[in-house]
């Protein structure tokens, strides 16, 4: 689309209105399980629906993050899990914030992954 076309256009286009497609493309990506522990700075997500991981189709959550001792090298990770997931939709509205990506053991002998 043109600069002229974009100005006189009545309709927003779907790069305008969902950005295109990439989640900081250029910053390192780090596996979500290399977080855990770590106290860090949550600063932006994007909720993925019927994302096809290797353990199947679910939402997946996106995830731009920092140490919350160094801001400014920040990284994106991702995470299928259904808690996870949850969390950050609820949070979503209200970022930045500290999180510390968890494995939680369940009553049946599974584990899961969540944000504190």
């Amino acid at each position: 689309m043109t600069e002229k076309t974009k100005k006189t256009s009545k309709y927003q286009s779907f790069s305008e209105r969902f950005g295109d497609g990439e989640f900081y493309s250029e910053l390192p990506k780090v596996p979500f399980k290399d977080l855990l522990g770590q106290t860090l700075v949550l600063h932006e997500t994007k909720i993925l629906a019927d994302f096809k991981g290797k353990f199947g189709v679910h939402d997946a959550g996106l995830m731009l993050l920092s140490t919350a001792d160094n801001e400014k090298e920040k990284f994106t990770t991702i995470c299928s899990g259904v808690v996870v997931v949850e969390r950050l939709k609820k949070a979503a509205a209200d970022l930045p914030m500290i999180c510390t990506p968890t494995e939680v053991e369940a009553g049946d002998g599974s584990t899961y992954y969540n944000l504190l």
